[in-house]
């Protein structure tokens, strides 16, 4: 960008030259809050660095995904379709993210194991055990 210099003894002596603004970041935005930075510009010519300006950071929102059901057995735990976070790690029912949910509740229990009881066969001459 450019900017006005001024002579301090004559206003109107004035020149336009080239400002180098650097952002630099105070607070980092999240999903649900705003952050804070602070421009600070750099100006040529070798006029010293003296101007900055404070600037919110808008907050980014959820990046939600969705994660598909994943079916439990008597091996492994399932998981309920859910929506996820990538930003800030948290789970949702919805893709608005209005809806935060545990996340402890997107994980379906392993289904227990149906055993049947055979009784012993004892094996003779003709048929095994």
């Amino acid at each position: 960008c450019t900017a006005i210099v001024r002579c301090l003894n004559n206003p109107d002596h004035k020149r336009e030259i080239t400002v180098v603004a650097e952002l630099i970041i105070i607070r980092p935005s999240t999903c649900t809050e705003d952050g804070k930075g602070v421009y600070e510009a750099t100006f040529s010519y070798g006029i010293p660095k003296d101007d900055s300006e404070e600037v919110t950071l808008s907050r980014s929102g959820h990046n939600a995904q969705r994660v598909s059901a994943t079916p439990a057995t008597c091996l492994e735990k399932g998981i309920y379709a859910h929506y996820h976070c990538k930003q800030c790690g948290r789970y949702f029912s919805d893709i608005e993210c209005q809806h935060e949910i545990e996340a402890a509740s997107v994980i379906q229990d392993m289904i227990p194991h149906d055993l049947t009881r055979h009784p012993a066969i004892t094996p003779n001459c003709t048929t095994g055990g």
